[in-house]
C-alpha cells in the first residue's frame, strides 16, 4: 500500500527565532523538516532544535497525551488516567472554590510570555476568572532589552539589517548557538567586508575599544543584543546606553542598521491583544496585580505585558503577602527548573491548594501538580507571528491532527471559559470571544488584506515596508521622541540617563573576595537545547550530556580540577548549590566560572528529577538585587566559589 506523503510551508516555534521550513508527512507522521529558503525572515536558515528537537518531542514514548489526576501526595508520582471533561471540570471547580474562599486575586496563571499565543490565552483566562495574576520568565529573559527599547522610543527589536550592515555589534549574544538565521547572516556579511565587533566575557578578539568605536561609527551598523545584558539589576539602563548609541549614530531604522518594528495596517500582534481595553479588568483590580506597586512599568495596568514580578508572587504563595496566592495553572513553562531558588519554587508549588500543569513531558514542574493536561507540539497547532527581520507575518499550520487526546493552549481556556458560563460567570466570555482557533488568528489578520489562504499555502506573506518615516510613525514617549533622557524614569524618581552603576554582587564580590573569589556568569547557550527542553531526547543528550562549567585553564589549575571533573557551586548570599561538570578552555576568562541553564535529569528520580543537583538555579537567589525598572534578579555576575566533588557520587 503507498504511502500518503504531503509536505506544507510552516515555521518552527520552538525559540523566539521563528524559522521557516517544509515539512514532510509520510502516513500521519513528520518524518523530514527542511530549511525554506524563501522565507523572508530565517532566508534557509534553521537548527538540530527544529529538525530533531521538535518530532521527537511530538512522538517521544513518554509524552503526555492524556488528562490525568494525582491520587496520592503531591510529588509522590501516583496518577490516574482522567476524561478531558472530568479534568476541566475539577479545575474550572477547584480555582472558583479558591476564588470564593480567597478572592479572585488568590488566581494566577504561569507561562513563557505573551509572544506566543499560549501567553495571551493564559492571561485572558485569568481575567475571566477575575485575576490579573500571571508570571512571565521575560524578567530573566528579554525583559530589560524590551523595556529599554519602550523607554527609549526605538521600537527596533528583531530589526537587525545584518545582511545590509558593515559594522555588526554584537553584546551578550551568542548566535551560533542561539539564532541559526542571525549566524547565517553574520557570516554572509562578513564575507562581504562587514566588520564584527564582540563584546562578551567569553573569548573575542575585540580588544582595542578605540577600533571598536571608529568601526562602528563608519557606519551602516547594526547593534545585535542577546540575553547576557538582561537578568542583573542594572540590565534596562545598560541596554539604555546601547540603545542610545544607536539612536544617536544614526542607524535607526536605516539601511544596514536597526529597523523599528512596523506590521501591516489592520493586523494586531499577540501583546496589543492583551492592552486592548475591552479584554481588560477594572483599573482597580489590575492595581492590585503582584510587583504593580515596586515595578509599575513591569506589572500590572501599565506594565509592558502587564504580567506580575515572579518572586513576588513566589513569596505570596508561601507568605499570603500582600495577599494569598492559593492556585496555580502553569503552561508551556518549567518553572522549577526555570525560576531562581529552586527550592523555594519547589516549596511554594508543594504548599498551594491548587496546582494544574499543562505540559509535552512530565517535567520536575508537573510532577507536583494536582491535575496535568497534555499540550499540543508545533506540529499540532496553528500560530500566526510578525517577523520585523522579515519583516513578514509567518505562519506554523498542523502537520497532522494531534496526537492522543493532546489539545491547545487556546482550546483549554475555550472549554474553560464555557465553564465558567455554566456556573454563571456570564461576563467570562468578554474576555474570550473567540470559538476557534482559526476564527482568533482571523481576529489578528484583521483587515491587513493578507488572507490566511495565503499564509497556509507559502508559510509567509510580505507586506510593505519604508524606512526612516518617523514624521508618520512617531515616537511613542511621553515626549514624541527619541529620549536620551527618559521622562518617564525622572518622573518616577529614577535615573532619567544610562549611568553606570555597579551592582550590590559586584560591590559584594569585592567584600567577600577570600569566600567566593570567583564570578559566575550563567544562560550560557547550547545548540541542543532550548531552556530545559529536550533533556529527555537522546540526540542532545549525545551532544551534550552533563550540565558543565567553564574555567579558564589557570583558574581549573588553582583549584586541582581538569575537564570532566564534577564540582559543587556555591554562590554568596544563598544557602543552595547545584554540582556541574568542568571544562577547562580558554574562551572563558580568569576568575570566572561559566554555564547554561535548564538542567534536569528526566531519568531521575521523582518528583525533582535533579532539579535540586543539576540545576544552576538551585545555586541562586531570587531575592537579590533587582532592576528598579523591571524588578530583574542579578542572576549573572554572581560572587561563587567551587569545591571539587567525588566524581563516582556524580554518576550516581
Amino acid at each position: 500500500m503507498a504511502q500518503k506523503t504531503k509536505t506544507i510551508a510552516s515555521t518552527c516555534w520552538e525559540c523566539s527565532t521563528h524559522c521557516g521550513g517544509h515539512f514532510t508527512t509520510e502516513d500521519g507522521r513528520v518524518t523530514k523538516i527542511t530549511p525554506n529558503a524563501e522565507h523572508p525572515a530565517s532566508l534557509g536558515a534553521f537548527c538540530v532544535k527544529g529538525i530533531r528537537g521538535l518530532p521527537e518531542l511530538t512522538y517521544h514514548p513518554d509524552r503526555v497525551l492524556y488528562p490525568m489526576r494525582r491520587t496520592a501526595e503531591r510529588g509522590d508520582g501516583q496518577w490516574q488516567r482522567i476524561s478531558w471533561d472530568e479534568a476541566l471540570d475539577e479545575m474550572c471547580d477547584r480555582f472558583l472554590e479558591t476564588q470564593a474562599k480567597y478572592g479572585p486575586l488568590s488566581l494566577c496563571g504561569a507561562v513563557s510570555n505573551a509572544h506566543f499565543s499560549r501567553g495571551v490565552s493564559l492571561s485572558l483566562l485569568m481575567r475571566a476568572f477575575g485575576s490579573p495574576n500571571w508570571m512571565m520568565n521575560q524578567d530573566l529573559c528579554g525583559g530589560c532589552r524590551a523595556l529599554s527599547d519602550k523607554l527609549t522610543g526605538l521600537a527596533m527589536g528583531n530589526g537587525e539589517d545584518i545582511d545590509n550592515t558593515n559594522c555588526a555589534l554584537i553584546v551578550g549574544r551568542n548566535p551560533s548557538a542561539a539564532d541559526p538565521t542571525q549566524w547565517l547572516a553574520l557570516k554572509r556579511a562578513q564575507k562581504k567586508g562587514a566588520k564584527i565587533i564582540t563584546i562578551d566575557p567569553a573569548r573575542t578578539q575585540a580588544a582595542d575599544i578605540v577600533t571598536a568605536a571608529e568601526w562602528y561609527s563608519d557606519g551602516p551598523s547594526c547593534f545585535v543584543s542577546g540575553h547576557g545584558i538582561d537578568a542583573f539589576s542594572a540590565g534596562v539602563q545598560t541596554y539604555r546606553a546601547f540603545h542610545a548609541l544607536v539612536a544617536i549614530s544614526g542607524n535607526l531604522d536605516r539601511v544596514g542598521g536597526n529597523r523599528r518594528v512596523k506590521k501591516p495596517a489592520g493586523f494586531t500582534n499577540y501583546i496589543e491583544v492583551i492592552h486592548k481595553p475591552e479584554f481588560r479588568l477594572p483599573l482597580e483590580a489590575e492595581e492590585q496585580t503582584i510587583g504593580a506597586d515596586r515595578f509599575p512599568l513591569w506589572a500590572g495596568p501599565k506594565g509592558w505585558q502587564t504580567a506580575c514580578h515572579n518572586p513576588s508572587v513566589i513569596n505570596a504563595i508561601l507568605t499570603g503577602k500582600p495577599y494569598p496566592v492559593r492556585a496555580l495553572y502553569v503552561t508551556g513553562v518549567n518553572i522549577v527548573i526555570t525560576y531562581p531558588n529552586t527550592q523555594k519554587t519547589i516549596e511554594a508549588l508543594k504548599s498551594l491548594d491548587c496546582l494544574c500543569v499543562a505540559t509535552h513531558m512530565m517535567t520536575p514542574t508537573a510532577e507536583y501538580a494536582d491535575l496535568v493536561l497534555p499540550k499540543t507540539t508545533g506540529l499540532e497547532d496553528e500560530e500566526i507571528s510578525l517577523e520585523a527581520n522579515g519583516p513578514c507575518l509567518s505562519v506554523v499550520q498542523p502537520s497532522h491532527p494531534p496526537m492522543g487526546e493532546a489539545r491547545s493552549d487556546f482550546w483549554i481556556a475555550g472549554e474553560l471559559i464555557k465553564r465558567l458560563e455554566a456556573r454563571g460567570h456570564s461576563d467570562a466570555r468578554r474576555f474570550f470571544p473567540w470559538q476557534t482557533k482559526r476564527e482568533f488568528n482571523e481576529y489578528l489578520l484583521g483587515d491587513s488584506g493578507i488572507k490566511m489562504e495565503t499564509l497556509l499555502d507559502t508559510g509567509y506573506a510580505e507586506y510593505e515596508y519604508d524606512l526612516g518615516n518617523f514624521a508618520r510613525d512617531g515616537f511613542k514617549t511621553s515626549t514624541g521622541k527619541i529620549e536620551l533622557y527618559s521622562e518617564t524614569l525622572a518622573g518616577m524618581g529614577l535615573d532619567p540617563l544610562p549611568d553606570y552603576v555597579p551592582t550590590e554582587d559586584t560591590i559584594a564580590r569585592a567584600e567577600t573576595q577570600t569566600d567566593f573569589p570567583l564570578l559566575l556568569l550563567t544562560g550560557a547557550r547550547e545548540k541542543s537545547y532550548h531552556h530545559s527542553r529536550f533533556r529527555d531526547q537522546s540526540w542532545a543528550r549525545k551532544v551534550a550530556p552533563d550540565p558543565w562549567l567553564q574555567l579558564h585553564p589557570d583558574t581549573a589549575a588553582a583549584y586541582g580540577v581538569v575537564t570532566d571533573d564534577w564540582v559543587t557551586v556555591e554562590t554568596s548570599g544563598h544557602d543552595g548549590s547545584c554540582r556541574l561538570k568542568v571544562r577547562v578552555t580558554d574562551e572563558t576568562m580568569k576568575d570566572v566560572a561559566r554555564t547554561g541553564m535548564g538542567w534536569w535529569y528526566p531519568e531521575a528520580a521523582g518528583p525533582e528529577r535533579g532539579a535540586l543537583d543539576v540545576n544552576v538555579n538551585a545555586a541562586l537567589s531570587y531575592d537579590g538585587p533587582k532592576d528598579p525598572i523591571t524588578g530583574s534578579s542579578d542572576i549573572r555576575g554572581i560572587p561563587c566559589r567551587i569545591i571539587r566533588t567525588n566524581q563516582a557520587a556524580a554518576a550516581e
